[in-house]
């Protein structure tokens, strides 16, 4: 398998930085065996969907979409508008909407049903607060929240779970092997009857730790924050995954 990059840009590329990282991609990827996913803000969208118009390496999706498929929702952005502007990939439930917009897993949900309904590919992140964590709560969490997804999907349907923990989210605190390896090797083992499913890790992705991230059991890639805003540690990240996507079953 070859390993997945994912690149959040969050509102961290405004347009002459998006054009420049966009150019820098196109120009690199093609070096490594990697898939590489770009999912840019709503509004610049259109823009990655131009620069990528005719290059087969890089995908592009968002960073959310609308639990309706339309109506009076002032600010929101449907399913249809994300396939008709040709995203690929949404990502749902990233543990900042969680936070600071109190979206809830059946929030969550209905955000994917809307996905699924369009063919768009889901990345559903979930994860653990470090309070959780210090309470020996993780596998309680993380079942809470992927069990209801797993109800939207037929075992031989495509979707991406990326696991974050929240803790590691803009910190530069990235978990440990051991974190990492526990908690997917648990989400690995709830995923058995979804053959299909892509397992992420999310969480302070960088140059210095990519390799021993994308290197462990059960991790099919990374949902890359920070570091995707730069094309020289972003493509290093891809070169990581690169590696070990020659060896990956």
């Amino acid at each position: 398998m070859r390993k997945k990059v994912v690149a959040n840009w969050k509102m961290g590329a405004d347009r002459k930085l998006a054009e420049s990282l966009l150019t820098d991609y196109k120009r690199e990827i093609f070096h490594y065996d990697t898939d590489l996913v770009v999912c840019p803000s709503f509004v610049h969208v259109a823009l990655v969907q131009a620069k990528l118009k005719h290059n087969r390496e890089i995908c592009f999706g968002a960073q959310d979409v609308s639990a309706y498929a339309e109506g009076p929702y002032t600010g929101e952005v449907s399913a249809k508008t994300l396939k008709e502007l040709d995203c690929k990939y949404v990502i749902i439930g990233h543990s900042e909407r969680r936070t600071y917009h109190q979206e809830t897993t059946a929030l969550v949900v209905e955000k994917v049903k809307q996905a699924q309904a369009q063919g768009l590919i889901p990345i559903v992140c979930i994860g653990e607060t470090l309070a959780e964590r210090k309470e020996n709560q993780t596998e309680k969490v993380l079942w809470a929240q992927l069990a209801p997804i797993l109800k939207c999907f037929k075992p031989e349907e495509a979707f991406w779970i990326a696991y974050e923990p929240v803790w590691a989210i803009g910190t530069g605190v990235a978990a440990t092997q051991n974190d990492i390896l526990e908690a997917h090797a648990f989400l690995r083992e709830k995923l058995y009857n979804h053959p299909a499913a892509i397992l992420l890790y999310g969480g302070s992705v960088k140059p210095s730790n990519a390799a021993e991230i994308l290197g462990l059991t059960n991790v099919d890639g990374a949902l890359v924050g920070g570091a995707s805003l730069n094309a020289k540690d972003l493509m290093a990240i891809c070169q990581a995954g690169h590696q070990y996507s020659q060896y990956s079953q």
